[in-house]
């Protein structure tokens, strides 16, 4: 896994008792002597930290996925992907937020060959999704509608087909759609 991911179950030496006492805010006791651990709010962080990274790593996964889908093998520049020892954020044409969510998928020009898989709508923090000028085939995923701060979408000069899904209309944030020079039938949805 890559910097700062989590193994796959956390590891703690302890088996914590939970115990409400009326005249003060829960408290967490431990069995072993360990010391304990007496605010509620210090549990919640490390529990919801815990499920941050658990999300961060079902985007590795996705990316992993639409590198599969695409022919990432053959990109022009496939910097750094599926090397386990690098965090995904670092991978060539990928840009995170601060906290380590996609935000940005850049790979113009890059020889992608395939089709956009559908788990890209796992991405609920990208805002740029930028394709243009590759070999991409297929339709746009419906799914691209989940991705409610998209602003950029650019798929632009490739080889997709059919209907542009109604979904687009939900993205509200949508600032800039370039999808010429494919053979996409219809409009962009206005819904």
């Amino acid at each position: 896994m890559g910097e700062g991911c989590p193994s796959s179950s956390p590891s703690i030496s302890f088996l914590p008792t939970i115990s409400a006492n009326p005249s003060s805010s829960p408290s967490v006791s431990q069995s072993s002597s360990s010391p304990s651990i007496t605010k509620h709010k210090e549990e919640k962080e490390m529990v919801e930290g815990f499920f941050f990274l658990e999300e961060r790593e079902e985007e590795r996964e996705v990316l992993i996925n639409f590198f599969a889908a695409t022919g990432g093998e053959k990109w022009s520049n496939n910097e750094r992907w599926m090397d386990e020892t690098v965090p995904h954020c670092y991978w060539g044409g990928i840009d995170c937020t601060d906290d380590g969510y996609v935000r940005q998928i850049y790979l113009p020009n890059n020889q992608l060959n395939g089709s956009i898989p559908s788990e890209v709508g796992v991405l609920s923090r990208l805002a740029d999704l930028y394709l243009p000028d590759n070999h991409l085939t297929g339709y746009i995923p419906s799914e691209v509608g989940l991705l409610y701060n998209l602003g950029w979408l650019d798929l632009s000069d490739n080889q997709l087909t059919g209907s542009i899904p109604s979904e687009v209309g939900l993205l509200s944030g949508l600032i800039q759609i370039y999808l010429y020079k494919n053979q996409l039938t219809g409009s962009i949805p206005s819904e």
